[in-house]
Order: C-alpha cells, then sequence, then structure tokens
C-alpha cells in the first residue's frame, strides 16, 4: 500500500472510532482499539486487527480497516493490503471459532465494504482472487456518507 494509503486508512479508523463511541453512548456495544504497532515502531508485537468489537447479537469479532486512495474495493487489493501477520491473527482466530470482518474505504468511489474476514483471509492463502459478487461474503456496503447508518445497523440489527 502507498504511503497516501496509509494516511487514508488512519483517518478511517479515526472516522471509525468517533462512530464507534457514539453508538457505544447510546447502545449495547463494546469496542476496544488495540495499539498501531508500525506507530509504536517495534516497541510491540504485530497486533492481531485494529478493533475488537461486540454489539448485542453479534460474537466478539476482530475488525481490520483498509483503505486505498486509488483501489475500488479490498478485493483489488487484499493481497497488498493486508500483512502476513495479520492474516496468521484472523486465521488463529478462526481456528478457535472467531469472527472477524473487514472493512474497506476506496476514496476513489467514495464507497465503503466490510468482508467476511474468513473468507477474505482463505483468499489470500490460497492465492485465489477474493468475489465481490454473490456467496455473500460481502457482508455489507454503502457510500462513504452513510457508514454510521451501515455500522449501527450492521452491529446492532444483525
Amino acid at each position: 500500500m502507498s504511503k497516501e494509503d496509509s494516511a487514508l486508512g488512519y483517518e478511517f479508523e479515526d472516522e471509525l472510532k468517533e462512530i464507534f463511541k457514539k453508538i457505544q453512548a447510546k447502545h449495547p456495544f463494546y469496542w476496544h482499539q488495540f495499539p498501531d504497532s508500525k506507530a509504536a515502531r517495534g516497541f510491540i508485537s504485530s497486533q492481531p486487527s485494529d478493533f475488537l468489537v461486540k454489539g448485542p447479537t453479534t460474537p466478539v469479532m476482530l475488525f481490520e480497516a483498509k483503505a486505498s486512495v486509488k483501489k475500488k474495493s479490498l478485493a483489488s487489493c487484499a493481497k497488498s493490503a493486508i500483512l502476513p501477520a495479520q492474516i496468521g491473527h484472523h486465521k488463529k482466530f478462526h481456528r478457535a471459532g472467531g469472527k472477524t470482518l473487514f472493512i474497506f474505504y476506496g476514496q476513489l468511489e467514495n464507497r465503503v465494504e466490510v468482508w467476511d474476514g474468513k473468507y477474505v483471509t482463505d483468499c489470500i492463502s490460497d492465492n485465489s482472487r477474493m468475489n465481490i459478487l454473490g456467496g455473500g461474503h460481502l457482508l455489507a456496503s454503502c457510500d462513504y456518507f452513510k457508514l454510521e447508518d451501515m455500522l449501527l445497523n450492521f452491529f446492532l440489527e444483525n
């Protein structure tokens, strides 16, 4: 991923934090942000994800945020955007019965996608192409300006 993508990714994480705070203030919702190992310059080991989240009807989930200035979908950049250590953490979490999600913001089309993490990591591990159509692996998608509503519905109505 480019420096621009990394900067956009940090901005996107900050936006997610603000949305999570709003949701938690009004609803039974829990979130925790893991410290960023890259920002800590190696003083802490790689973290499993950006966030740990739990809604009233959803299991505890690892929630990883990605963003790109030029790519339209996580399907077009997952292999370069998701680090091997992240894939390993997610696969271990899946093996233990956990669920993970990847949320992607594509600035080019101002779209947000939520993907099933097991599907994403399996595709990367198997070196197979992610399918944006069908299969139910793309769990939600919306315009960036509807992100808060999408997350509210996703965590409180699923």
